[in-house]
């Protein structure tokens, strides 16, 4: 299934300074966080009188790493994106008048959580494989469960309203 993609990018200042008849190409790749590419494209634009282009494309959902590039004009970006299935998604991305550095790489967390677990301020910590089942971390019951392909870090959250109610008695008997 595949999703539409709007991506809106706001130019650098190489290009912005481009008569507005000028042609542009930029490189538009999407590539799996494991390995391999879904989008590799040269998408064309009039620079037009806006600081931003648009383009559109069509890719199925999984997470990326999207890659934008204008060499000509030695302008970049890079960042991590998820698109969902049979969803319009719109992305707006800066191209940057250097070379973009790869995107650090994230931890992506999916799941459901009452309104109530906004109000909490919730704070994360992930433990290693090496920490002992036997240490005071133990009594922590994790709600986490491992998804993804192999090589993926993502974490399926998933909280109830009971926990939160848990949480916060056990906050006021200390």
């Amino acid at each position: 299934m595949l999703a539409h993609v709007f991506l809106h990018v706001a130019l650098c200042s190489a290009v912005a300074r481009l008569s507005p008849e000028a042609n542009v190409a930029m490189h538009v790749r999407m590539s799996y966080r494991v390995g391999g590419s879904e989008l590799d494209k040269v998408f064309t634009f009039a620079r037009g009188d806006t600081t931003q282009a648009f383009v559109e494309f069509d890719i199925p959902q999984s997470d990326y790493v999207m890659r934008l590039d204008v060499p000509k004009y030695k302008c970049s970006a890079a960042e991590f994106v998820h698109i969902l299935a049979d969803q319009n998604r719109k992305i707006t991305e800066t191209l940057s008048d250097r070379a973009s550095a790869e995107p650090d790489p994230v931890l992506l967390m999916e799941g459901t959580a009452p309104l109530s677990f906004s109000y909490v301020k919730p704070t994360f910590v992930l433990l290693g494989n090496g920490a002992a089942c036997d240490s005071p971390v133990s009594a922590c019951r994790s709600p986490f469960r491992r998804i993804g392909a192999a090589g993926r870090g993502d974490v399926q959250l998933n909280i109830s309203e009971e926990m939160i109610d848990g949480l916060a008695l056990e906050t006021q008997a200390h």
